[in-house]
């Protein structure tokens, strides 16, 4: 069983991708069961480790220095291997590593690149059309 994991702030332009990523994907595929972790995505682990899931799909905004809208899939080491700010707490490399091993599930991010993470409720267009390349992405992880 695959979960999809919706993880952002809907409060913020496009930090709100991975939750509209999710919600999307959820009517889009129902092979894929979508829990919305939204600004604390760890609170979702107890739900998580109970679903015994065989893969976990972490779907956000991630700054990883492509054009806007850019959707890819990052491991944890991806994450570890750049140097960069995290608003996430704990970070999202940890809570990838902590997810693995209290599940035995593999756990990959689909980050999209954000243009805006300011403060409101419109996406930008480039990550509008990004969040539904990222959606195409999730119906078929490399998992």
């Amino acid at each position: 069983m695959l979960i999809a994991l919706g993880i952002g702030n809907p409060n913020r332009r496009d930090d709100r991708a991975g939750l509209v990523a999710a919600r999307l994907l959820r009517r889009r595929c129902r092979s894929v069961v979508v829990i919305i972790g939204g600004v604390t995505p760890e609170g979702s682990t107890a739900v998580l480790r109970a679903a015994r899931p065989d893969a976990i799909l972490l779907i956000d905004a991630v700054h990883f220095g492509e054009e806007p809208g850019y959707a890819a899939f990052l491991t944890e080491a991806d994450l570890t291997g750049r140097p960069a700010w995290s608003s996430h707490r704990p970070p999202l490399a940890l809570l990838m590593r902590y997810l693995a091993a209290e599940t035995g599930a593999r756990v990959l991010l689909l980050g999209i690149q954000p243009a805006d993470t300011g403060w409101g409720r419109a996406i930008t267009p480039a990550v509008r059309d990004g969040i539904r390349r990222a959606v195409d992405m999730a119906e078929r992880p490399p998992l």
